[in-house]
């Protein structure tokens, strides 16, 4: 009796184990993939941040070649507010995906 048991737990286990394995290890792969993009979408938000500085820096310049108004100081200041919100945004938002 006792080998019959055995026989049927190898001829049960072995499957069970197996798939159990291909299962994980997929889910490894899924994360170590979702970690990849998550990288590389911070890099990308990083690249599109520094191209909102170096335009916003380029318009700053092309209005002080000008000369600024007061009007213009203010509308810059707002632009620079709104400009650091989409960047907390930005980075609450890449925060909780990398949490997920």
């Amino acid at each position: 009796m006792p080998t019959a048991v055995f026989i049927v737990a190898i001829v049960i286990g072995i499957p069970v184990v197996s798939e159990s394995v291909v299962k994980i290890v997929g889910m490894l792969k899924d994360w170590r993939l979702k970690a990849a993009e998550l990288k590389i979408k911070e890099k990308q938000i990083e690249s599109e941040n520094a191209m909102r500085l170096d335009a916003f820096n380029a318009k700053i310049l092309r209005m002080d070649d000008l000369g600024l108004s007061a009007t213009d100081i203010v509308s810059l200041t707002e632009e620079v507010r709104q400009l650091r919100q989409e960047v907390r945004e930005l980075r609450q938002s890449s925060t909780n995906q990398s949490m997920e």
